[in-house]
């Protein structure tokens, strides 16, 4: 059984996510500031904190994979100033921390997904065109927050791990 580590296990998509693959057979390990109590075998909370540097002891070497999904809410607060810098600085913060620990923590992880959103396109300009990965980034603010959370995480590459972004192609 593979275990998957889950950046943001606790938003909306990653609860999902979580499900989705308890149902395939995955063991699903999710990294959090405020570890929970599961009564699942395969699934289990670990604390993390990338502001502070805080990984529980052991968790990374238990890794198959790790899922990125981690970073403030788009739509838990008003986009003061101050909530805009949290945004992107959770996403990129987190994204450094994981390298630094695959960097330096003996693992054996080998496939990393980073999602960031589809605030990376913007808005459609012609319904009859679905957007391609090739498509420019939205030059607005998630289309901003987009671009460099994938910039922070394209770095893991160099460790020699497959990394798969959603969103955009070039990451």
């Amino acid at each position: 059984m593979e275990t998957i580590l889950v950046t943001g296990g606790t938003g909306l998509i990653g609860r999902a996510l979580s499900a989705w693959l308890l149902e395939r057979g995955y063991k699903v390990v999710i990294l959090t500031r405020k570890p929970g109590y599961s009564d699942n075998d395969h699934l289990s909370h670990a604390h993390w904190d990338p502001a502070a540097g805080v990984l529980e002891a052991g968790v990374l070497q238990q890794a198959d994979h790790i899922v990125h999904l981690a970073g403030a809410g788009v739509s838990e607060h008003r986009w003061t100033n101050t909530y805009k810098k949290q945004i992107i600085d959770s996403r990129v913060q987190a994204s450094n921390f994981l390298y630094q620990l695959l960097k330096t923590q003996p693992n054996k992880v080998k496939t990393i997904i980073s999602a960031s959103a589809t605030g990376y396109y913007g808005e459609t300009k012609d319904e009859d065109r679905p957007f391609r990965e090739t498509d420019a980034p939205a030059g607005d603010f998630l289309g901003t927050v987009c671009q460099a959370w994938e910039q922070s995480v394209r770095q893991i590459e160099s460790l020699g791990k497959r990394l798969s972004c959603s969103g955009q192609g070039s990451c």
